[in-house]
Parts: structure tokens; C-alpha cells; sequence
């Protein structure tokens, strides 16, 4: 039986640090990753909540919210790999991967 994946309202995102991971796959199987982490807000659409994060490197984000790519972040250090910058006690992790085409 698959395991669900706990239920995180958009709303608990508001304000909180959520450190993101996105993989990109390539057709012939090499891949890229990229780290960051920011603080999130919430832009409320009438079908759905799309992410804001505001990234250390000064940069806005955006993504959908799923649930699917969310969890709460265990208490810890998270290092990035791309810079070496830690991030102390993140609220969540967002995790993506996307498949090139």
C-alpha cells in the first residue's frame, strides 16, 4: 500500500525557510542538480497556490504548491553543494525533478 504524503496546507508555508533541491534529467541520462533556500509567500490563485520563495542569492522563485514535493525539514545543518553555504534548522524541503525532453 503506497504512503501518503503528509498534508501541508499552503498557508504553513507563509514566512517559513524552505531549502529546494531540483534535479534536471537529461534524455541520455546525465543530470544537473541546483540547491537555494528562501523564505516562502504564498500568492493564493482561485485553482490553485503558487510558492513564492525569496533566495538568499536575490532571486524570486515561483513554483506550484504540491504536496508531493514537500516535507518538514528535520532539525539540522543543510549544506549546500553548489556553494557550501549552510542552512540551519530549514522549515521544509521542497524537492523537484524535472525530465528533460
Amino acid at each position: 500500500m503506497a504512503v501518503l504524503p503528509e498534508r501541508i496546507e499552503p498557508s504553513e508555508l507563509e514566512g517559513r525557510v524552505i531549502l529546494i533541491g531540483i534535479t534536471r534529467l537529461a534524455k541520455d541520462g546525465n543530470y544537473t542538480q541546483e540547491q537555494f533556500a528562501g523564505v516562502a509567500s504564498i500568492e493564493d490563485q482561485q485553482a490553485y497556490a503558487l510558492v513564492r520563495i525569496d533566495c538568499d542569492d536575490g532571486k524570486v522563485r515561483e513554483y506550484p504548491f504540491d504536496v508531493r514535493t514537500l516535507e518538514r525539514a528535520a532539525p539540522g545543518e543543510y549544506r549546500l553543494r553548489s556553494t557550501g553555504e549552510v542552512i540551519t534548522n530549514p522549515d521544509f524541503l521542497m524537492t523537484w525533478t524535472v525530465t528533460k525532453e
